[in-house]
């Protein structure tokens, strides 16, 4: 079995498990270089339901500076469901997660502390998401787990890097 579904099949799967009785987490990000605090997000968030799944951002969506992302969606799917405690992986198609919270409709949508902060959130969505969360009969839930930034990562540990984009970054 894949984990990787579209979000039409996984629709089908998670209507089934909540006429199980089953409770669905969802955690969303962009996930390009997976770090020990995200390992530790997944491990937190699925100790607190029976079906965690996790989406990213496509490719096209990921604004995070230019050759961005460094790891692109398949490597990025594939890496994710290597890990444990997800069980499904899904990828958002859409410039933001609000639309694919409307359709997965969380039991618990996951975020980790550095995003408790809404003042902190470098995205500006966490106060959005956390709407569209609560309009579906969710709850936002933060995981105190070790944090780390895979752009702060990227941008200061990868000398491979085009020499425009060590440029773009150093400013």
């Amino acid at each position: 079995m894949t984990k990787f579904k579209e979000l039409g099949e996984l629709s089908q799967i998670i209507a089934e498990s909540k006429k199980q009785g089953l409770k669905i987490g969802l955690s969303h990000g962009v996930f390009d270089l997976v770090h020990p605090g995200h390992i530790q997000h997944f491990i937190a968030a699925k100790k607190m339901v029976d079906c965690l799944i996790v989406s990213i951002t496509a490719d096209e969506f990921v604004n995070k500076g230019p050759g961005r992302p460094l790891f692109n969606e398949e490597i990025r799917v594939a890496t994710l469901s290597a890990l444990e405690a997800i069980d499904y992986v899904v990828i958002s198609r859409a410039k933001t997660s609000e639309n694919l919270i409307g359709v997965i409709k969380p039991d618990f949508y996951f975020k980790g502390s550095d995003y408790k902060n809404s003042e902190d959130d470098v995205t500006g969505k966490i106060e959005d998401e956390k709407r569209a969360v609560e309009l579906n009969g969710g709850k936002i839930e933060f995981t105190n787990e070790l944090t780390s930034s895979s752009s702060r990562l990227i941008n200061n540990y990868f000398d491979a890097l085009q020499p425009s984009i060590r440029k773009w970054l150093d400013k």
